[in-house]
């Protein structure tokens, strides 16, 4: 998210920042060179040990980004990282730190790295394949975005790798481990410890810089929206806001993906504070015409992880059968009782991040006549909250397995 708010924003943040932002994988498009307000890789020094820190980030922003921002190229990073290692070497770096905002694996949440199995899925930039890349080397990773933890950390072919979870409620430290006599690096140890800032402290620059802001942003969103009268997971969430799409848009069908939701929503007062801490991001809502072919599509990619429900719809409804192993062995789809047509085009209401051409949404870029309605994702939810004066919602069993 980098560049969610333009790269005007983002230059500005990291020209000022009292420390170094680094990258190494992101390229202007026309001079194909680094960015220069980014610093390729730094040398930090502790305990008289020299530490090279580079960053990377996931290629897949590239598919996100608007079009002022089309001259950047997110290139793959583990390619990249390896360019920048004999430099950080011949700098006196006896160890590597890569910062990367990359996830472990899309499809094992709470699972370790040695219990995750490469599939389709899997993008060829994960901090898995990434590791891999740097087996041999005394690298450590730090990643994020899939918002996971991993306690201990876990060594990938003895690179260390770390996940801290979200929020900024936790962090993970890492202790590296050098010989006395040669040295050279041994190993490292990690663990997540949580954010405490009566014992680590507050930037007070950064403290009242945050004060003055939910000042200004306060009274707008801490406005009384509806009240809720239950509380929704994330699941269910998104699948009401699949429900409030298609009214809204008066389409056929609507699409969400579950994974964009961050936190449940409370039962009790809604504000518009809610609806941002819950939805975060900068999308927008998109209008499209799909062929049934492809729904059928969308929906095979969405169930094909033992059912995993990645992304919830609106407009119809859902069979899936799994095998005794979670395998995905047949889908289909049914609109006002009737089997879906494959060949019938169906008006669709999506965000624009599913149109981005992630794993499971591949099939929505065959649609045609595709319209970005410029509507924030959260102003259709916001309007609908606001008109109704409450929530009430339940699941109605839209999505169905069996189990062969």
């Amino acid at each position: 998210h980098e560049f969610d708010y333009g790269e005007d924003n983002f230059r500005a943040l990291a020209s000022s920042a009292p420390f170094a932002a680094v990258n190494c994988n992101i390229y202007d498009r026309d001079t194909g060179k680094r960015l220069p307000y980014l610093k390729p890789w730094v040398i930090v020094e502790s305990n008289g040990v020299k530490i090279g820190v580079t960053g990377v980030l996931e290629p897949l922003v590239e598919k996100t980004l608007s079009k002022p921002l089309e001259h950047l190229n997110i290139r793959e990073p583990a390619p990249e990282v390896l360019k920048v290692i004999p430099e950080m070497k011949k700098a006196g770096a006896q160890a590597y730190v890569v910062l990367a905002h990359m996830g472990i694996h899309r499809y094992c949440p709470g699972k370790s790295a040695d219990q995750c199995e490469d599939g389709p899925f899997i993008s060829s930039s994960g901090l898995l394949t990434l590791a891999r890349a740097l087996k041999g080397k005394p690298a450590l990773v730090f990643g994020g975005h899939m918002h996971k933890q991993q306690p201990e950390g876990y060594s990938e072919g003895g690179v260390w790798v770390a996940e801290s979870g979200e929020l900024a409620k936790t962090f993970t430290r890492a202790a590296l481990e050098f010989g006395d006599k040669s040295g050279k690096y041994e190993g490292a140890k990690m663990k997540v410890l949580p954010s405490d800032p009566a014992r680590y402290g507050q930037d007070p620059k950064v403290l009242a810089a945050v004060r003055a802001l939910t000042a200004m942003a306060g009274g707008e969103l801490d406005t009384r929206l509806a009240e809720n009268r239950q509380t929704l997971g994330k699941a269910l969430f998104s699948q009401w806001m699949t429900d409030v799409y298609r009214a809204k848009y008066g389409t056929d069908l609507a699409f969400a993906q579950s994974s964009s939701i961050r936190r449940e929503l409370a039962a009790g007062t809604l504000t518009g504070r809610d609806i941002y801490l819950t939805i975060p991001y900068e999308n927008t809502m998109m209008l499209e015409e799909l062929k049934g072919a492809d729904v059928l599509s969308a929906l095979r990619d969405n169930f094909s992880f033992s059912g995993r429900k990645h992304m919830m719809f609106s407009g119809m409804e859902a069979e899936y059968d799994l095998d005794k192993e979670g395998k995905l062995l047949a889908v289909r789809a049914f609109v006002d009782g009737k089997p879906l047509d494959p060949d019938k085009y169906y008006t669709v209401a999506l965000n624009s991040y599913l149109l981005s051409g992630v794993s499971y949404g591949q099939a929505f870029l065959r649609g045609r006549d595709i319209r970005d309605t410029g509507t924030s994702i959260r102003q259709p939810l916001i309007e609908r909250l606001s008109k109704d004066g409450e929530l009430r919602y339940q699941d109605d069993g839209r999505a169905r397995q069996t189990t062969r």
